[in-house]
């Protein structure tokens, strides 16, 4: 039986290197979960923000 607070996804590495995309990708599949860095190429200025102006209102400030 496995634990409620068990994860599907890798959370140590064993020998071999993590693919962080390949996990982001399928948070945001399997469970609706985005994970993105504000400097991000792929994003534009705009999106940039919007994800600030989110995690300001969910999370608080950023500290610089």
């Amino acid at each position: 039986m496995t634990s409620r607070l068990a994860t599907n996804y890798p959370t140590q590495s064993i020998g071999r290197a993590i693919d962080y995309e390949a996990v982001k990708r399928n948070a945001f599949k399997d469970q609706g979960i985005v994970v993105a860095k504000l400097d991000d190429y792929r994003l534009s200025e705009w999106e940039r923000q919007f994800l600030r102006n989110i995690g300001g209102k969910l999370y608080g400030g950023i500290s610089r």
